[in-house]
């Protein structure tokens, strides 16, 4: 399957200059087919501004099927995303997505084209990222398979998609029995029930949590590149997750090597989630107990210099 045989998903909203560079890569591959979901502005002021993004993305001088869903006022992140891709999975079988500041190099739109094709009907996997931030892991192949990955450019099949709940209706029965222990370590679990539960208990205000327990619930993999494929060009206060830079996240990316090597095995790479789950929280859980034991200890050493300074005293 050609680059530009695969349908281009685009989620924009407020920032047309990040909105300009992602956009600026995909006409490079002239894609024949592509979805634009758009939110709307919360003011007059917002309104023109997604106006101008809406625009860009509407410059197409190359021969293109073009679909637009734009919402007629403002629906927020998690339903606006994710009635966008319920719309987009009416329409194709897969599809591309890359929002307004995932900026792909050239590879990522082959990588993605070759790995959907390759794995149309493996129901194991169930989707395709283009993140790598984790350099430590060598990689034997060209590409690995991963419990948890990354959606800052990715790509996913209608087959997949079809299994997302975005009200996570199933959350209180699961949170009662915990089947999920079975995908997630110990570690890791934990984490992402308080993630699910705050999700619950305040509101569907994302939709990324619930994509990825839609996996979890299904035991299903996601596909990532040895090198990382994405430059994220949102970090700043307009965003509305990544206000500031991760640490682990150095803002690059690699073209991939082709042909592709195959893993031998599809099997999930354990190093590599544990790390994404240090990454995402910011912690790594065998620190948290050493210093938890430090701090312990320091509270009784104080607690045992205060005894002693009441003694003498007396």
């Amino acid at each position: 399957m050609e680059m530009n045989e695969v349908p281009v998903t685009l989620i924009i909203f407020n920032r047309p200059e990040t909105t300009r560079k992602v956009f600026e890569q995909v006409k490079k591959i002239c894609p024949k087919k592509i979805f634009i979901i758009s939110d709307e502005g919360r003011n007059e002021k917002e309104k023109e501004i997604v106006r101008e993004a809406r625009r860009i993305v509407e410059d197409i001088d190359w021969e293109c099927e073009i679909h637009k869903n734009y919402a007629k006022q403002n629906m927020g992140c998690g339903y606006r995303v994710s009635s966008g891709l319920d719309w987009v999975f009416d329409h194709t079988e897969f599809s591309i997505i890359l929002e307004d500041d995932c900026v792909p190099n050239r590879s990522f739109f082959r990588f993605c084209s070759e790995m959907l094709e390759k794995y149309r009907d493996d129901e194991r996997i169930m989707y395709i990222s283009g993140n790598n931030f984790h350099k430590q892991i060598p990689f034997s192949h060209s590409y690995d398979f991963v419990n948890i990955g990354w959606i800052w450019g990715w790509a996913t099949w209608r087959r997949a998609w079809e299994k997302y709940d975005f009200k996570i209706s199933s959350w209180k029965e699961e949170s009662k029995n915990k089947m999920l222990r079975r995908f997630y370590t110990d570690n890791e679990y934990p984490i992402f029930e308080n993630d699910l539960k705050a999700l619950s208990d305040r509101g569907l205000f994302t939709w990324d949590f619930q994509w990825q327990y839609a996996c979890a619930c299904n035991n299903g993999m996601c596909i990532v590149p040895c090198k990382n494929l994405i430059t994220n060009i949102g970090f700043g206060e307009e965003a509305t997750h990544t206000k500031t830079r991760r640490a682990y996240y150095d803002g690059r990316s690699s073209e991939l090597e082709f042909p592709l090597s195959d893993p031998e095995f599809i099997i999930p790479n354990r190093k590599y989630d544990y790390l994404t789950l240090v990454h995402l929280k910011g912690f790594e859980p065998g620190i948290i107990r050493r210093n938890l034991r430090e701090f312990r200890i320091k509270i009784a050493r104080q607690r045992h210099k205060i005894m002693r300074c009441r003694y003498e005293k007396n």
